[in-house]
């Protein structure tokens, strides 16, 4: 008896197999350039077909995406600066809502969001001292990082006339300066060694004398070395924040007990 051929019949089901996965391949890719063409049409980003650019990317092709990105960011930040001024100007009317004024932060579009929500919640005049503090701490929040993101693309978007030559990992990881005291030196740096420098935090030097036991603010001398010793007290800005609705609470209570 003659036993069948097995590999023989499973040759053509491999083939058609492979024929298949090529297939569903070609297909992903033809999709995903479509979808990124489409994307980068809306953002206002020309990216360049899949035959010019490699699978891995170049610096020039980072360099555009992120300069589309950061001009994003910095126009959404630059939009709540301008909100969060005006509430701080605006805090003592009693009109917001100071729920509407912590959430803003996080819409699409602040402003239009910001009316909607304030029709919606209603004025909330007993907390007017909470809604002053928490709109100048969030506005002195996004102010910073409106300047962070604007000096940022400023940067990129200078560096883009010669793309070509600044690695791909600067424009990969630019974002990573955001954090730092200098952004334009962060940046050259990284152009300079082809990679990202160490995070630059700054640091604090603990002293070696022990301060004598002493009362807040008193000064003593041990030996030749002189040691202040001064007590300071931070406090949360959420916990100033939940204190002010304290203070206003009360208010308004003994404003309807004198009342009545």
């Amino acid at each position: 008896m003659k036993l069948p051929n097995v590999r023989g019949a499973k040759a053509p089901l491999l083939c058609v197999f492979s024929v298949f996965c090529l297939a569903v391949q070609q297909c992903e890719a033809v999709l995903r350039a479509k979808l990124e063409a489409k994307l980068s049409a809306a953002a206002g980003v020309s990216v360049p077909s899949p035959g010019d650019e490699p699978a891995s990317g170049t610096s020039c092709f980072e360099g555009r995406i992120l300069d589309s990105n950061l001009a994003e960011r910095a126009s959404h930040f630059l939009e709540l600066k301008g909100l969060y001024a005006s509430l701080a100007d605006d805090c003592r009317s009693g009109t917001h809502s100071l729920d509407c004024v912590s959430n803003a932060q996080f819409a699409d579009k602040p402003a239009q969001w910001m009316e909607l929500c304030d029709q919606k919640m209603g004025a909330q005049s007993a907390y007017t001292a909470a809604v002053c503090v928490a709109a100048s701490h969030i506005g002195e929040q996004v102010k910073a990082k409106a300047a962070g993101f604007e000096t940022l693309h400023s940067i990129v978007n200078a560096h883009l006339n010669h793309c070509d030559r600044v690695p791909m990992a600067c424009f990969v990881q630019a974002e990573q300066c955001l954090f730092e005291a200098d952004i334009t030196y962060c940046f050259n740096t990284c152009v300079r060694q082809g990679r990202m420098p160490t995070p630059m935090r700054p640091t604090t030097t603990t002293p070696t004398t022990t301060p004598a036991s002493t009362s807040k603010g008193e000064t003593t001398t041990t030996g030749a070395v002189t040691t202040t010793k001064t007590t300071t007290t931070t406090m949360a800005w959420w916990e100033t924040l939940m204190d002010s609705m304290a203070s206003g609470i009360k208010t308004g209570a003994s404003s309807v007990s004198g009342i009545r």
